[in-house]
């Protein structure tokens, strides 16, 4: 039987299996994109996922029935902490507007349609604290699914390591609708507990990350 994945709030105490988790997703979903030595640097330099993202409350995880994170992702009013590295973000961002941060799958669970659940989960507790506007910064293996879930491409990005490596991204808009929220019917400080198969079809076209 396909196992049923708890979406939860992120915990202070799960700090350490979401580093384990992005480091996994960002080795093992990247190859073919970027040099992976300069993704593993990238993971020494470069912020990704930091406590204040899981502290403020807005960091969404499935874990399996034996507690394991398999999917990550949240949003966040602050400044991420590749700003430095990308130079795409100022401290502060306008009312009504936030960040999509640190999303983020299990490479032994990719392509059943987990990243694009977080991201609904994510839009819907975003629009139900009075967020409109989500920007994010995406991977060259994330620009497709993010696409297809209705980002805009506002330009290319390029981060740059202490090697010279250059980073290449994209910065991504998104208005969210009215009707954003319906989904999961999130309350607006906190998540459901419900359960979601991993085995979820994705419709269309779209990558089913």
């Amino acid at each position: 039987m396909t196992p049923v994945l708890t979406h939860r709030l992120a915990r202070p105490d799960d700090f350490d299996a979401l580093l384990d988790l992005q480091r996994r997703a960002t080795l093992g979903l990247n190859g073919g994109h970027y040099d992976l030595d300069a993704m593993r640097l990238a993971l020494e330099e470069v912020p990704l996922l930091t406590r204040d993202l899981v502290d403020d409350g807005h960091y969404h995880v499935l874990a399996d029935p034996r507690g394991a994170i398999l999917a990550g992702g949240g949003w966040s009013c602050r400044a991420p902490g590749y700003a430095a590295a990308s130079g795409e973000f100022a401290d502060t961002l306008a009312p009504g507007q936030a960040l999509v941060r640190a999303v983020n799958v299990d490479p032994l669970v990719a392509r059943r349609g987990l990243g694009s659940r977080i991201m609904a989960i994510i839009e819907d507790d975003a629009a139900a604290n009075g967020v409109r506007q989500l920007s994010l910064t995406a991977t060259l293996p994330g620009k497709p699914l993010y696409q297809c879930l209705g980002y805009r491409i506002l330009h290319p990005v390029e981060g740059r390591l202490s090697n010279g490596y250059i980073v290449r991204l994209y910065a991504m808009e998104k208005v969210l609708s009215p009707n954003t929220g319906a989904h999961t019917g999130l309350p607006a400080q906190g998540a459901s507990g419900r359960g979601l198969r991993d085995d979820a079809g994705q419709g269309g076209d779209c990558p089913a990350a």
